[in-house]
């Protein structure tokens, strides 16, 4: 009863679900597919359950968001859907759409109230470049709307999918910028400058409406770190 009570963020990014990585394509480095994806998915929750429940014991986490920016199939640019687990983008993106389901499903009992945010990415887009009149048309828009119909029945789930590639939330206090990340500028594969400009950009604009961001949060790049600055992290 002397819990300290916090609100949780669980991050969802690049998962690349449906892509077919063979290990004689790679110097035997990775062997990838649909059933591995499942499992690192089932991992995930596992682990994640594990840490909020048993390390983190002296905590509540009444809610819990779902963060999930972007490129969970891997999609049709780069020629991807030809070296996917049903080489058809659509059928990729509901199977993907059904693991997240399964996935929310297992959580679900453990929190009072779960709140699933989507933001689209680069690999599900259909159109050759990037249209930001036209966030939803995009393979994630479909693996966000298969969870949340697969979800309907779980009263304690809201799903919120916004026709937009970026979006600010509050959560218990603190201001959220969430977008998928590949409309920053990387050199030599290197994306902190990049980062650091448009983190810089996204404070001046904010600053203008008297908000402060404490978060913002991005994939696109496959590499787990943060970094802080003087308004957050």
């Amino acid at each position: 009863k002397h819990a300290v009570e916090e609100h949780l963020v669980m991050h969802l990014s690049d998962e690349h679900a449906d892509q077919i990585v063979l290990p004689h394509q790679v110097g035997n480095l990775e062997n990838y597919n649909f059933n591995v994806a499942l499992r690192r998915a089932e991992v995930y929750v596992d682990r994640m359950l594990k840490f909020t429940r048993s390390t983190m014991s002296n905590y509540h986490f009444p809610v819990l968001w779902i963060l999930c920016y972007g490129d969970h199939v891997n999609g049709e640019i780069h020629e991807g859907v030809d070296h996917s687990v049903t080489r058809n983008s659509f059928a990729n993106a509901i199977a993907v759409g059904q693991m997240h389901a399964l996935m929310f499903r297992d959580i679900a009992p453990h929190f009072e109230s779960i709140k699933v945010l989507y933001v689209p990415g680069n690999h599900g887009r259909q159109s050759p470049r990037k249209d930001y009149n036209m966030a939803l048309r995009n393979l994630d828009y479909v693996v966000a709307e298969v969870a949340a119909m697969r979800c309907a029945q779980i009263e304690n789930m809201e799903f919120v999918i916004p026709d937009a590639h970026a979006v600010n939330v509050g959560i218990n206090g603190f201001n959220f910028n969430i977008s998928h990340g590949d409309d920053v500028k990387g050199w030599n594969g290197i994306p902190w400058y990049g980062i650091e400009r448009r983190n810089r950009r996204l404070q001046a604009i904010h600053a203008a409406q008297n908000m402060q961001l404490h978060y913002k949060v991005l994939g696109h790049f496959h590499q787990a770190s943060s970094a802080a600055d003087s308004q957050g992290e």
